[in-house]
Formats: C-alpha cells, sequence, structure tokens
C-alpha cells in the first residue's frame, strides 16, 4: 500500500504540472507509467487483471486489490467476504443498542442486550449455551419445559414443570407419582398385571434394626426394630412362622393329608419331639422323647380323649389351693376339688374324702351328723351320722 500511495502522488504531481487545458480533458485521458496506468477516471496498476493481479480504483468508486489494512473505521453498506474474516469483536448494530448481536475478541457470543449478563440468548467460549426459548430439530424450549408437546400426550416427550413423559404411557409427575406400562427396575421386572424379581422390602435397614416387611423368593418375613423377626410365612411349604398374636373371625380348613404343627419333629420320639400336632385323625400333646401315639394328651375322632398329666382351676396340684385337680400326681391318679382350709373332696387313689355338707335328694339333707367308719356296704349299727374331728 506505501507502494501504491508513491504512485498516486506521483500521478497526482503530474497531473498538478499539466497546463488547465489538458487538465479538462485528462478524465478521457490515459497515462500510462511504469508502475500505474490512470484511465478515464480510475487509476490501477499497470500488471491489473480482474480477479487475478494488482489492484484498481474505478471512475465509479470500487477498489479491487489482493489485501488492505486500515488503522481506522470502515463503513458501508454491504459486503461480501470469501475467505477468512479476523478482526477483534463484532458489534451488530452497534455496541450499546439493546436489540443486537455481539461476539467478542474470545469468541463469546449474544444476543439480545449490551451485555453478555443481560443477554436472552448466548453461546459462550466455554460451549455453554443460555437460550430463554426457541425450536431445536423439532423441540421446543422455554423457560418451564423442554418438549416436543403438552406433558403426558401421545407421541409427545416433555421435560419440564410439570414433571416427565414418554408418550402417555410413561410419565413421573411434579409430586413424584410415577406411572409405567412394563419395566424393569433393579432387578424388579414391572408388567401391566404384575411386579416380579429381586427384592422387595419397605426400607433399606429392614431386619437390621428397622420396622418393615422384606419379600423375596424365600417368602414374606416382618421385623420389628426390639422383637427382630416377627413372622416368617415359606414359598417352600414349611410352617408359617408367628411370633404371637391373634387371628379372629378365621377359618382354616385342612385337608386329609394336611399337618399343623409346632415342628417338624413333633411325636418322633427324639429329644425334639415336644409340641402340638393336629391331623385327620385328632390333636397330639407331646412332651420330649414322646411318640405320638404315647402322647401326654390326645384327643381322637372317635371321641376318646387321654390325658396323662391333670386337668385343673385353681389349684396347682392334688388338693393344693382352692379350685379342682384331676389327673396324676405323686404316682397316681387322685381327684380333689373344693378349699383344704374348708370344704372339700377328694380321692388320693385309695380313699375318697368329703368335708362339709351335701344334698341326698328331696328331704335328704345330711348335715354334720356322726357316722360310723365301716366297710361299705355294711350298715351302719346307728342311724345318722355323728360329727368327728375329720369326715370320711
Amino acid at each position: 500500500m506505501e507502494e501504491l500511495q508513491l504512485q498516486i502522488n506521483s500521478l497526482q504531481n503530474q497531473i498538478n504540472n499539466l497546463p488547465i487545458q489538458n487538465k479538462q480533458k485528462f478524465s478521457n485521458t490515459t497515462i500510462n507509467t511504469t508502475e500505474t496506468v490512470v484511465q478515464r477516471g480510475g487509476i490501477q496498476s499497470a500488471e491489473f487483471s480482474t480477479g487475478a493481479t494488482g489492484w484498481r480504483f474505478d471512475a465509479d468508486g470500487n477498489l479491487e486489490a489482493n489485501a488492505g489494512h486500515f488503522r481506522g473505521d470502515v463503513t458501508g453498506a454491504s459486503g461480501t467476504f470469501s475467505g477468512v474474516l479476523t478482526g477483534g469483536s463484532l458489534n451488530i448494530p452497534d455496541i450499546t443498542s439493546a436489540p443486537s448481536f455481539h461476539v467478542d475478541n474470545t469468541g463469546n457470543t449474544w444476543w439480545g442486550a449490551a451485555a453478555i449478563g443481560s443477554a436472552t440468548a448466548s453461546i459462550l467460549n466455554t460451549g455453554v449455551v443460555d437460550f430463554v426459548s426457541g425450536n431445536i430439530a423439532g423441540w421446543n424450549l422455554s423457560t418451564s419445559a423442554l418438549s416436543t408437546g403438552a406433558f403426558d400426550t401421545l407421541n409427545t416427550m416433555y421435560f419440564g414443570a410439570s414433571g416427565l413423559s414418554l408418550s402417555n404411557v410413561f410419565k413421573v409427575t411434579d409430586a413424584g407419582v410415577l406411572t409405567a406400562k412394563s419395566g424393569t427396575i433393579g432387578g424388579t421386572t414391572i408388567t401391566d398385571t404384575k411386579l416380579y424379581g429381586g427384592i422387595i422390602q419397605t426400607s433399606a435397614t429392614v431386619g437390621a434394626g428397622s420396622n418393615g416387611v422384606i419379600m423375596d423368593t424365600a417368602g414374606l418375613r416382618g421385623y420389628d426394630s426390639v422383637l427382630g423377626k416377627v413372622f416368617d410365612i415359606h414359598t417352600d411349604g414349611s410352617a408359617p412362622e408367628f411370633a404371637f398374636g391373634n387371628i379372629s373371625n378365621s377359618i382354616f380348613e385342612i385337608n386329609t393329608n394336611a399337618i399343623l404343627r409346632t415342628s417338624t419333629t413333633v411325636g418322633d420320639g427324639s429329644a425334639s419331639s415336644a409340641g402340638i400336632l393336629i391331623n385327620d385323625t385328632g390333636l397330639y400333646a407331646c412332651e420330649t422323647n414322646q411318640t405320638l401315639a404315647n402322647a401326654n394328651v390326645k384327643i381322637l375322632i372317635d371321641g376318646s380323649a387321654v390325658i396323662k398329666m391333670n386337668v385343673k382351676g385353681g389349684q396347682t396340684d392334688f388338693n393344693t389351693g382352692i379350685g379342682y385337680f384331676l389327673g396324676l400326681s405323686g404316682g397316681d391318679y387322685k381327684f380333689s376339688i373344693g378349699n383344704p382350709a374348708g370344704n372339700y373332696m377328694t380321692w388320693d387313689g385309695q380313699y375318697l374324702k368329703i368335708k362339709g355338707s351335701f344334698n341326698v335328694g328331696d328331704n335328704g339333707l345330711i348335715n354334720n351328723s356322726v357316722y360310723t367308719v365301716a366297710n361299705l356296704p355294711v350298715a351302719p349299727t346307728v342311724v345318722g351320722f355323728n360329727v368327728p374331728s375329720a369326715y370320711e
């Protein structure tokens, strides 16, 4: 450009030295120098060829050159650049207007405001994109959602303030409610009618200090934070286990092949035979080392009942306490009823003893009368009874 300026200056000096009449004809004159050609109001380099070499200013003010450097402002109505455009920053229409476009000297780009912090859209040189709204390949972008249609609508996808939805077959609402037709979550498969596979439990710490229930392929188990496992219902068909509880207003039906028992070893004669068993022949209660045939308690379907020990209420043993006792005591089967310190009746395996009054029928009250001890049915020697120190 410095060479061009020197040529222009040299040419200007030549023009200035021309006579006035020649200056007036200059616009239609061609002046050739070694480096410069002035022709019909334009100026160009001697080797100028359009689109190839050299430079040219034509009479209409158009410039063609290979390159140029401008130290000040360049202003134009329009332009076309076919190569690389390099500069410091770009501001359209200017630096201060609010509805504007800007690119700074680090590559940050923004729209809608003079400052990037107030822009309605921006792309940073770090790759961060910020848009208030828009449409990207069929996706609608707004301040509250990214979607291809409305929430929970057929053949649309939605992620926003209302939740997440894929068509109308899967959705999670903003309240956290999940709806799905099928799927697999952590090994658990969900269909429209079933939920299977994996382990289902009411909390992560069930069985390790928390209340709750666990359901898996082994069965259903319930746990208390203090008592531990309180029930266990097995899938292998073994007897369910309950720590305690009541079953009210329930009917249990046992088929002819079923057995209800407290353990699998009840009545087998081993050290683990203690327990209760109910089957289609009756009810059995066994102690350690007993078989069903020798059970302490047998209540059979033929109506017979065997109780090897005792039946009692109030009394803790034969004639001990107030109440009744019937059963084995001291090696003999005995019976007692009443109050040992008051009126009572006992059978000790040898004698029947009665203390108190008893009614033998109409007008047959026997009360505190003395009778003679005799071997019945020998008649007493005296009619009536005497009051002895005890009553036998």
